[in-house]
């Protein structure tokens, strides 16, 4: 290596750059090599009369209690790597086809293989004209069974008054590791194995791998497992059921929780005056003030707005035009399946009750919406950018859909009658 010298104005001369360092990353043989003379070099210091003052040189390589002090194990638990959106739907299920899919004899079966899939859908398809749940079970279940991932859960439920009896159903897609999720993974493995040896390299001889049933936690494990090992031999990994607790017995309390939740943001009026506001407990941000209804419904429209761009981008683009802002997606992706993900969001968040008219927010699917920002983000950030950007198309089906979405809130809580809003809403457009 030469070595770039900075002569300074006294005089003396300083060595500012090495260079060549950049052929000689990576390479395990220079670090031996440095090493070895670092260590002679060390050693023929501690010879030096100054130096023996401090350090006593008959003891250096020699054993004492401190030294040999050892890490014995390591135990580390982690959380799978990046993984893709999770989605789910729910649907109380009476129809006997569909029942018949659960054994009588347990509580509980999951469908993933494709002939079990397949056994499912048919059943589903079969009373689907019949039953609007079966139809939506059947459409999606139809749509998605090729994807990794895609799992269909069937429970029991208790009988009912009439003596009808009916399962629940949970249709399942999404949640796989990404090819992110392979790199951050086999890094890390890379990482504590180099650490680990530096440690106490003995603790590579005795190493085991768990993984739970989850099709991305064992993705992560495998990939962590491979790098860890050092590719010399293929890591034997034990998939243990146990290691996800069986969160059934706590699905009551969950239940409650989530009814607390929906009816705190749902409540429209003084924050003191909410019944379900615990001051003690509770500790809002600044930007929330004292109406979580409004911060919410804020958050929705906005999310509307969002989506009406987005519908209005996906009209004026061509398929072509779709391509040019991202023509390759992670994991089989598509740029229907994010319009159809983000509308699925809107609409999971947002309903009407049948019985009062109003709109009711789900605040409980705020986890989805975050997991969907933060995948787009990562992944597919040009397209998200250009698709929710405000063009002159998207510009004006936005102010049509929010002039639409004011007349009903306003029908809604001023208790209007339409014509009567429509009529003051020309007084007032004439006037203007």
């Amino acid at each position: 290596c030469g070595f770039d010298i900075l002569r300074a104005s006294e005089g003396d001369s300083l060595v500012m750059d090495v260079n060549g360092w950049s052929f000689v990353k990576g390479n395990e043989q220079y670090a031996v090599d440095a090493a070895r003379i670092l260590d002679a070099r060390f050693q023929e210091a501690l010879r030096h009369r100054w130096v023996a003052r401090f350090v006593d040189a008959d003891a250096v390589g020699r054993l004492t209690y401190e030294n040999t002090w050892a890490l014995k194990g390591v135990l580390s638990v982690c959380r799978h790597a990046d993984r893709t959106p999770k989605q789910k739907i729910k649907q109380l299920v009476s129809a006997p086809a569909v029942v018949n899919l659960l054994d009588p004899a347990i509580s509980e079966v999951i469908l993933r293989t494709r002939a079990d899939l397949d056994r499912a859908l048919e059943a589903l398809q079969s009373v689907g004209r019949h039953d609007a749940a079966c139809a939506q079970l059947a459409d999606v279940l139809a749509r998605k069974i090729d994807q990794p991932g895609t799992k269909m859960q069937v429970r029991s439920q208790p009988v009912s008054a009439d003596k009808q009896t009916s399962v629940q159903v949970v249709l399942k897609w999404g949640g796989e590791c990404t090819h992110a999720g392979a790199v951050q993974s086999q890094d890390l493995g890379e990482r504590m194995r180099k650490d680990l040896t530096l440690l106490n390299a003995a603790l590579l001889d005795d190493v085991a791998f768990f993984s739970s049933t989850e099709r991305r936690v064992q993705s992560t494990v495998a990939a962590y497992a491979g790098a860890f090992v050092g590719g010399q031999s293929k890591p034997q990994i034990t998939v243990r059921a146990d290691m996800l607790d069986d969160s059934s017995a706590a699905k009551p309390m969950m239940d409650k929780a989530k009814e607390q939740l929906c009816g705190f943001f749902n409540f429209d009026g003084p924050l003191s005056e909410n019944p379900y506001y615990n001051a003690e407990c509770m500790e809002l941000p600044a930007d929330m003030d004292e109406n979580p209804y409004g911060f919410v419904r804020d958050m929705c429209e906005l999310m509307c707005r969002l989506i009406d761009r987005m519908e209005a981008n996906f009209a004026s683009l061509t398929p072509e035009g779709l391509a040019k802002l991202q023509s390759d997606w992670c994991c089989g992706e598509t740029a229907e399946l994010f319009r159809e993900r983000w509308k699925k969001i809107l609409a999971d968040f947002r309903s009407v009750d049948k019985k009062t008219g109003c709109v009711v927010y789900e605040p409980a699917k705020v986890g989805e919406l975050y997991d969907s920002l933060k995948y787009d983000a990562l992944h597919n950030r040009r397209f998200l950018e250009q698709i929710f950007k405000q063009t002159d198309e998207s510009s004006q089906s936005a102010k049509e859909d929010e002039e639409e979405r004011v007349e009903q809130r306003s029908i809604g809580e001023e208790g209007m009658e339409k014509e009567e809003f429509l009529e003051m809403k020309s007084d007032k457009d004439n006037s203007s």
